[in-house]
């Protein structure tokens, strides 16, 4: 009662300490399941917006994940998973404003880096096609912007990731504008200079 008098009050941390207590104490009570479920859910419910700083929803995706694997046989096992999938959906949102706050700041390097994260953490993003488009992008912004002696390499890369992204959608949005780095990357790739000086570079 007193942990939930506080969760009444808002003050859900305090709330989850208090509940998670309970159930590491009274071990054998039959309320031990709720106050497990109730310790994950108050910190849930201290989840800010995705522009704060996420360790309270990290924790309880962890929180919940554990729920779900101590108790599979729990009425709330469907809730946990709505809740953990909200969660997720909120950090991978998170990742995506950060990797395009990157790109308009001109930060094609950190960029490319979020954005590649954010795929790696997320592989079924709905977000994929965009995610990769702003990818191509930032790849060819990058190796034009670079010192010369960098810019072959990095056209390499701009060309490679276009490449990977018209393989994998054929038809639809961002395709002719990727289409067309890619060629802006081929053509800058045939530059007699970019030789010129991998030669002078071999010979010194």
């Amino acid at each position: 009662n007193y942990a939930y008098t506080h969760y009444y009050l808002s003050e859900y941390e305090l709330a989850s300490h208090l509940f998670k207590t309970f159930a590491n104490t009274f071990i054998n009570s039959s309320k031990k399941e709720d106050a497990d479920f109730l310790s994950v859910y108050s910190l849930y419910k201290t989840s800010p917006v995705y522009r704060l700083d996420q360790s309270g929803t990290e924790k309880a995706i962890e929180g919940f994940q554990l729920f779900v694997n101590s108790y599979p046989n729990s009425s709330k096992i469907i809730e946990c998973n709505k809740l953990i999938d909200e969660c997720r959906s909120k950090l991978e949102f998170k990742a995506f404003e950060a990797g395009k706050l990157y790109y308009d700041m001109r930060n094609y390097q950190a960029c490319l880096t979020s954005l590649q994260n954010l795929l790696n953490d997320f592989p079924e993003t709905k977000n994929a096609r965009e995610i990769r488009y702003l990818m191509c992008k930032s790849a060819y912004q990058l190796a034009e912007r670079s010192i010369f002696e960098k810019q072959k390499e990095r056209f390499i890369d701009a060309k490679q990731y276009a490449e990977d992204f018209i393989r994998r959608y054929v038809s639809g949005k961002y395709l002719n504008e990727v289409k067309d780095l890619n060629k802006k990357a081929i053509t800058k790739l045939k530059s007699p200079e970019y030789d010129r000086y991998q030669n002078t570079s071999a010979r010194n």
